[in-house]
């Protein structure tokens, strides 16, 4: 979400490299044998700038970042040059205290579990949907699919490893998201309306017209 973010208001290049699948299944079968940190190592070498700002246990945009460079020959670093855009944008971030999310992300697993996560996973499997597939990397799929294979022993087990990352997701959004960025208008919508924040846009909008 944050990289995406990025591209709109920063103009952050995308580079134009297509996919190659043949080598992105030989370096997702490299983290599985080998370790994601094998992997991770690996784009250090040729890029250690990428590297820098990547998690190693987020495989999926490590081994973007390999396929790039072996495609193209060029870091994905330097591919992702910045443009800013000819407009004016008014960033608005909500938020609210990290306890409360907490509460709603396991509110959330609650409720799909309860509505069939662990029949649905087992229906793709079984339609030949591939674990180390990206539509399975989601929260929530790849932790089922872990529960199916017999790596987590429960229910009660599945929740707590989904609510576990899911958690560790929030700290990353805040991370892409620094609540000390000037550039964004932040909002806690444990004490702020939805008026309030209307109020803020007009302002804005207002005042962009006038420009």
């Amino acid at each position: 979400t944050g990289l995406y973010m990025r591209a709109v208001v920063e103009g952050y290049g995308i580079p134009r490299v297509p996919p190659d699948e043949s080598l992105r299944a030989e370096l997702l079968a490299l983290a599985e044998t080998e370790g994601a940190e094998v992997l991770h190592a690996r784009l250090t070498t040729v890029d250690p700038e990428a590297a820098a700002t990547i998690d190693p246990r987020n495989v999926r945009r490590v081994i973007r970042a390999l396929e790039v460079y072996e495609k193209s020959g060029v870091p994905i670093s330097v591919l992702q040059q910045r443009n800013p855009p000819p407009y004016h944008i008014l960033q608005l971030g909500l938020t609210r205290e990290r306890q409360h999310l907490y509460g709603r992300a396991d509110q959330r697993i609650a409720a799909m579990l309860d509505a069939g996560l662990v029949a649905e996973v087992q229906g793709l499997l079984d339609a030949g949907v591939p674990p180390a597939c990206e539509a399975m990397s989601g929260l929530g799929y790849r932790e089922t699919v872990a529960f199916l294979r017999g790596e987590l022993l429960s229910e009660a087990a599945l929740a707590e490893e989904i609510g576990r990352n899911t958690r560790r997701f929030i700290r990353t959004q805040y991370n892409w998201f620094r609540l000390t960025d000037p550039a964004i208008h932040w909002f806690d919508l444990g004490e702020i309306s939805y008026e309030e924040i209307e109020a803020v846009v007009d302002l804005w909008l207002h005042g962009a017209s006038q420009e």
